[in-house]
């Protein structure tokens, strides 16, 4: 959805210079954002994008493109640790999405909602991103993706009840599609049906293999979750210690240091937490649960390693002495 075109050569300019709209040279600049981003370079695309919404500020074309910039703009700097950055490239993103769509007025399409529906979601306004993909589902009743997202954003909202019909219009519509059964199972792991939800998860881990095309990864992590929180930290634990350490991600290692922990074994989740934080070189959080994790297994030396990396990244000192004093 956020991928570029294939061409195979970026524009010459980055883009329009002119302060009067053309309807051929928009349209350039609507192709070049693309061509830029088929190549890889989010940082023109955008600097493209902008100058197209500042041409024309009500073209819903221009504000999606912007949007479409800037998402990608805060995942990189999110894959990089620039936690702030992120969030603002996020906020702005979601901004011009819901611009584009207000713009669009009644020709907005489900592509244009849906990608408004993930901005918003990653910018954590829910009831936004919630309005945006049950629009996208109404134009698209057979379409189970939209339904599943608008489901998605519900169980973020912990409103498993409300998300339940949602999944099970999905499963009904495409009863292969692994996230429909995905997402009953995270409906009842909400609502305490453990059981249950091990059989949801494990049914949509065997159609994403089924399918050729899903290692079913995703589901094992969802699956030990499920597994923890139903009391079994040791299952949980071994679901993941039987994944390869480079196949880990950050959901699977932080996952499993919550399993660890769960089991008294402080050391495992110490360097979970570790792998974690290589992942998320910025991520204070990952530094203090390294550091209680360490403290905890008896370490006071590696904790406060990692204490002092956490102080150097801004940490203040009421969250770093509880640490320090534990025994």
């Amino acid at each position: 959805m956020l991928g570029g075109c294939d061409r195979s050569s970026p524009p010459s300019d980055p883009g329009p210079t002119t302060a009067t709209v053309d309807p051929r040279n928009f349209q350039e600049g609507l192709d070049a954002v693309e061509v830029w981003l088929g190549q890889g370079d989010a940082v023109k695309a955008e600097v493209v994008a902008g100058r197209l919404v500042e041409l024309d500020p009500g073209s819903h074309e221009a504000l999606q493109a912007h949007g479409r910039c800037l998402l990608i703009l805060g995942a990189t700097a999110e894959r990089s640790g620039e936690g702030d950055a992120a969030r603002e490239f996020r906020d702005r993103a979601a901004d011009r999405y819901l611009q584009a769509v207000e713009a669009a007025g009644d020709v907005a399409g489900t592509g244009l909602l849906h990608e408004a529906g993930i901005a918003a979601t990653g910018a954590r306004r829910l009831p936004e991103a919630l309005r945006l993909h049950q629009r996208a589902a109404a134009l698209e009743e057979t379409d189970a993706t939209h339904a599943i997202f608008a489901a998605n954003v519900l169980t973020m909202m912990d409103r498993p009840r409300e998300a339940a019909p949602w999944f099970e219009r999905a499963i009904e519509t495409a009863p292969e599609e692994p996230w429909g059964w995905a997402g009953r199972a995270e409906c009842l792991r909400q609502l305490e049906r453990y059981e249950e939800a091990l059989e949801a998860v494990r049914s949509a881990r065997q159609r994403a293999i089924a399918r050729g095309t899903d290692s079913g990864f995703a589901f094992r992590v969802a699956e030990a979750r499920i597994l923890r929180e139903a009391g079994r930290p040791g299952d949980a634990a071994n679901l993941l210690f039987a994944i390869r350490a480079g196949e880990h991600t950050l959901g699977s290692t932080r996952e499993l240091a919550a399993a660890c922990t769960a089991m008294d074994r402080h050391a495992k989740a110490a360097e979970a937490w570790e792998r974690y934080n290589r992942g998320r070189p910025g991520d204070t959080g990952s530094m203090l649960e390294a550091a209680r994790c360490w403290m905890r297994a008896g370490e006071p030396q590696r904790a406060a390693a990692w204490l002092e990396l956490a102080e150097s990244s801004g940490v203040e000192s009421a969250e770093l002495d509880p640490i320090r004093s534990m025994r």
